[in-house]
């Protein structure tokens, strides 16, 4: 066992390198983790909303963020890892489409 002792050494420091690795790709994609939060906050904005300007902005920012999200990969590899990243991109265009209905039907209340 001894003789092993430097063999683990090297596969303990590439373990930690790798799951260092995968930490940060985790921290990459928290902010599309925590779009459900974003969605449930637009109710909130909404209300908020009095000008034209503000519902521009609106529209914009969910139009960027949608062409955000179609730039992240479907698939991220690190190393021995293959990480599939289109259910987590479905679930955010859903969410993107939620929030824009939000703000189509909050927009046509206050114009009737």
């Amino acid at each position: 066992t001894e003789r092993n002792n430097d063999g683990l050494g090297v596969v303990f420091s590439k373990a930690e390198e790798l799951f260092e690795r995968l930490e940060v790709l985790l921290v990459s994609l928290m902010p599309w983790i925590c779009v459900r939060t974003q969605a449930e906050l637009l109710e909130e904005m909404v209300e908020a909303m009095t000008e034209v300007s503000d519902w521009e902005v609106g529209f914009k920012e969910l139009k960027a963020k949608r062409k955000e999200m179609d730039k992240l990969p479907d698939q991220v590899k690190i190393d021995c890892f293959s990480l599939n990243a289109v259910i987590l991109k479905t679930n955010v265009e859903q969410l993107i489409e939620e929030m824009q209905d939000t703000l189509v039907l909050a927009l046509k209340r206050r114009v009737v």
